[in-house]
């Protein structure tokens, strides 16, 4: 997390209120990082544009597919034994 960042924290089915956050930034290039505690792991999940120059993906885009990931890990994770 860069310091001064703005994090929101995220409601993601079986995790607590405070277990999830996400930071997205545009400098020096689009990334949208979910950061995470699932039955006690921390993982992050991240989706970025390679550099400044590459506008596949704006910053709204690499947040939802950010979440999107989030929400499967967390699944995925949560449904093991």
């Amino acid at each position: 997390m860069s310091a001064g960042a703005d994090i929101e924290f995220l409601t993601i089915d079986g995790l607590g209120a405070r277990d999830a956050f996400i930071e997205c930034k545009t400098s020096p290039w689009s990334t949208c990082s979910v950061q995470m505690a699932v039955a006690g792991h921390w993982l992050e999940v991240e989706a970025n544009n390679e550099s400044s120059l590459d506008d596949t993906y704006d910053v709204d885009e690499l947040r939802q597919q950010a979440l999107a990931y989030a929400a499967l890990a967390a699944a995925g994770i949560a449904a093991r034994p």
